[in-house]
């Protein structure tokens, strides 16, 4: 048994300081106070904030962009998320030309193994809609499977999905209480502005990608959700105005959302920068005005989620993007960062903890299925938890080859502890065990 004193814990919009009592990799008891028993194990927490472990809804790992492989496998990959007091995230299967979903499950998960330091979940992405590819979808929603991610881009990647094709496979498992992920930027919009200005410099980028080729897309996804009744969930929102339609069905059951940091503290302007193609990543970042409108609908609870998108890659990887903005690899780190980027949304202590509890843990929880045995601080739920302060400001520290864009940001949270399944897994920043013992969803 593990007992955690003096705990401060989130609750009904309030602070209550009570003590946890663990068994194994439970918690089975929360009180104001707890009488250690001989052969029980006593930390004391010292009235720091207790949170359910952080969960990452959005994160690429081991996989390609642009034919570039992504800087994190699995191992390096999860070893970040947990120092960041990430104890579970959802990473990444795609079917490839020639392979079935299947097989791409199978070389996922045998790249997977042994290799998880945190809990890892996989969102899937089928490319083929024959019967045989319906027959294994299904099979594989049988065995667990609930999240699917479908791209209204992509073309040449081999990942795009037509609006028809998407509105057919909603109607196909509308009943299968599936949760159906879409990028959402328009591809004909995409190719017409590409053809159009015959320009693959940099500075031409964000005028490809505008906004409008997002909104469009948000469009045509949410008139499919409501006729489909389907839940529907919107990844990496970067638009105020794709945000405002999406936030007028999200009470309705249809559809979720999520934004993502780079969208909340990162601007376009880094484009004409000398390393700007460090910076790229679909949708682009868009102006100062649209990062402030899209931060007040965080805070107004117009996203369910935070995610990192984290997608790295290595500044030599990146550096082609500087002539051919279509040839780079997408992408930026955020496993590193998004639980401090979260927290310097907020002033207050208490919001602080507060809204990194709700979207960074709860809300995502809802979303995979797994609350409450994950995502919330009760009995008979899972012992991750995360022990936090805001005591001392430092600077974002990144790793060394993969571009660091949050390094002139400071911030006031500090993760002193990470438990994982019961056992503290991390102090101070240092990984506390000598192997992985993350699980596969």
């Amino acid at each position: 048994m593990k007992l955690l004193k003096n705990c401060s814990l989130i609750s009904d919009n309030q602070i209550i300081n009570r003590d946890i009592l663990i068994d194994e990799d439970t918690i089975v008891e929360i009180a104001e106070k707890i009488k250690k028993q001989t052969g029980w194990e006593e930390i004391d927490i010292d009235y720091k904030f207790v949170l359910p472990g952080f969960i990452d809804f959005h994160v690429h790992l081991d996989d390609e962009i642009n034919g570039v492989p992504i800087a994190d496998n699995y191992d390096s990959g999860t070893r970040v998320a947990l120092k960041s007091g990430i104890t579970t995230l959802f990473s990444f299967i795609t079917q490839r030309k020639g392979e079935t979903l299947r097989d791409a499950v199978n070389r996922t998960h045998e790249k997977a193994k042994g290799n998880l330091w945190c809990d890892v979940g996989w969102h899937l992405t089928p490319t083929t809609f024959d019967d045989e590819s319906h027959k294994i979808i299904s099979e594989l929603i049988d065995e667990g499977f609930s999240t699917f991610k479908l791209y209204t881009t992509y073309k040449k990647a081999g990942i795009y999905s037509s609006y028809h094709e998407i509105e057919e496979f909603a109607k196909k498992y509308v009943n299968q209480q599936i949760l159906i992920l879409v990028h959402c930027e328009d591809d004909d919009l995409i190719r017409s502005k590409a053809i159009k200005t015959n320009d693959t410099s940099l500075s031409n980028f964000v005028r490809v990608r505008s906004k409008t080729v997002e909104l469009t897309a948000v469009n045509k996804i949410l008139r499919i959700a409501r006729r489909t009744g389907a839940h529907f969930h919107i990844v990496h929102v970067s638009t105020a105005e794709a945000m405002k339609v999406i936030n007028k069905l999200k009470y309705n059951n249809f559809v979720t959302c999520e934004t993502c940091p780079q969208y909340l503290f990162l601007d376009n302007t880094n484009y004409s920068k000398l390393n700007g193609e460090q910076y790229i990543c679909t949708p682009p970042l868009r102006d100062k005005e649209n990062n402030a409108k899209l931060i007040e609908g965080f805070k107004l609870n117009y996203f369910n989620i935070i995610a990192s998108d984290h997608c790295p890659f290595t500044q030599s990887q990146k550096m082609i993007g500087r002539r051919f903005y279509d040839k780079a690899p997408s992408g930026l780190s955020g496993l590193d960062f998004i639980p401090y980027l979260t927290s310097n949304l907020f002033e207050r202590d208490f919001e602080k903890a507060k809204f990194l509890q709700q979207k960074l843990s709860a809300e995502p929880a809802h979303l995979t299925g797994l609350y409450p045995d994950k995502g919330a601080i009760m009995v008979n739920s899972i012992a991750d938890l995360v022990v936090v302060d805001f005591d001392n400001e430092h600077s974002l520290a990144g790793r060394e080859g993969i571009y660091n864009p949050y390094s002139e940001i400071t911030t006031k949270l500090n993760i002193s502890k990470v438990m994982k399944g019961g056992e503290f897994v991390v102090s101070d920043g240092e990984i506390l065990i000598n192997n992985p013992k993350g699980n596969a969803l």
